[in-house]
């Protein structure tokens, strides 16, 4: 068997696809920042947006996107540091491979409605 727990040192294959799939997620968690703000921007313009150029609607969402902003970079720096640290001390574990799949398909489906909107 090839795991931690039984003391045989895990395959190289696997550390590099972890390293590789680690940095995908953190590309993607920068990434997914200006593009969901985009689409919140296009959602409260469609919902509640009244076609003024500087209106108070878009100081509305001058606001709104300040705030998402600082929000999503801490979300962004958590899952970069967090998910490294979490790697590197549960690697080839259930629980990382499950960490790093809802990771990725929860960035990749903000990403797909972020295109859709």
């Amino acid at each position: 068997m090839n795991s931690q727990a039984d003391g045989a040192k895990p395959a190289v294959w696997r550390m590099i696809l972890v390293a590789l799939l680690w940095a995908l997620s953190a590309v993607l968690s920068v990434v997914m920042i200006p593009t969901t703000l985009d689409a919140v921007t296009r959602i409260f313009a469609a919902f509640w947006g009244d076609g003024g150029v500087f209106g108070r609607d878009y100081w509305n969402i001058v606001m709104i996107r300040q705030l998402l902003t600082a929000v999503m970079a801490v979300l962004a720096v958590a899952i970069i540091v967090g998910g490294a640290e979490y790697h590197v001390r549960a690697f080839n574990t259930e629980r990382s491979w499950k960490l790093l799949t809802n990771t990725l398909a929860l960035e990749v489906a903000l990403l797909l409605v972020a295109v859709v909107v």
